[in-house]
């Protein structure tokens, strides 16, 4: 759907400068309100630089990101009874985006150390600075370049791009060029879309549809070996490895059915799902960035 940023100016709300939030920075703040460690809600990324860098023009390409990319500075508050988010002037956060830390010595221990420090900060919904760079200077000459964004307003997808952007905006400057505002639409835009969108008759129908199919279903149950106390996020991976044999049975499998591979690995866990639990109705949920642009 075709939109320009003025779409956005009709979300503002009031004097305040203040904007909604989309569906999935609701669901996110509401869990913000329940959690115990906020930083959970934390996305980070960290890359190894190697060769000759310029920290100014590194430390420029970050502020200008958070400069022209206002979600990147938004800080949450309660505005007529609704939560609502409001751009922040990027004077009040421009000295917290950048941060660089030199080091003499630095074991491959302690570089998990910084990282996991790093990841595990505080990032702060109620002032804004929810956005952070930070760059690891090591004494061979190397550098480790760390983002740290809050969910709210990042994905997984989101953080590749910002680092894309940023490297852009580095590789301008060493060519000489000047860093010029070029984004045509913003975070802002896709709420006033989203918006429209749920008025509109498709979604409307598509609500009632599946409202329809789950009203009967009834709680998942799974035979547990101890009562749960409260509720937390604590879990664990299991890793394993399928052999070429197998992978090719289940992709002929999938050929056969006309699915996908994902679709076949995807049935199975419902199987055992229904193993455990001995219910015929379940519903599974599974991720998916839901969009074609970054």
């Amino acid at each position: 759907q075709k939109t320009t940023s003025n779409s956005s100016k009709a979300l503002q709300t009031g004097d305040n400068n203040c904007f909604p939030l989309s569906n999935a920075q609701k669901r996110i703040w509401l869990s913000c309100q329940n959690a115990q460690d906020e930083s959970m809600y934390n996305m980070f990324g960290c890359w190894r630089l190697q060769g000759s860098l310029n920290i100014n023009f590194l430390k420029k390409s970050c502020q200008q990101l958070v400069k022209e990319h206002s979600i990147l500075r938004t800080k949450y508050m309660f505005h007529s009874d609704q939560i609502q988010q409001s751009i922040v002037p990027y004077a009040d956060v421009a000295e917290y985006v950048f941060n660089e830390i030199e080091v003499n010595c630095y074991s491959d221990s302690q570089i998990s150390d910084w990282k996991l420090n790093i990841a595990q900060k505080q990032l702060d919904l109620l002032s804004g600075k929810i956005f952070q760079c930070h760059l690891l200077i090591l004494k061979d000459g190397s550098y480790i370049l760390a983002l740290l964004v809050h969910h709210i307003v990042c994905d997984g997808l989101s953080l590749q791009y910002m680092c894309q952007l940023i490297s852009s905006m580095y590789s301008s400057l060493v060519g000489g060029e000047t860093l010029n505002h070029h984004s045509k639409l913003s975070y802002f835009d896709y709420i006033q879309w989203e918006s429209d969108f749920c008025h509109s008759e498709r979604y409307q129908k598509s609500e009632k549809y599946w409202l329809h199919q789950l009203e009967h279903l009834s709680e998942f149950q799974l035979p547990m070996t101890e009562d749960i106390v409260e509720n937390n996020f604590s879990g664990e991976k299991l890793e394993f490895s399928i052999d070429d044999h197998c992978f090719k049975f289940i992709s002929e499998i999938a050929k056969q059915y006309g699915v996908s591979v994902f679709a076949v690995f995807s049935t199975v866990f419902d199987i055992l799902l229904y193993r455990y639990s001995q219910q015929e109705n379940i519903v599974t949920g599974t991720l998916g960035n839901g969009r074609i642009a970054p």
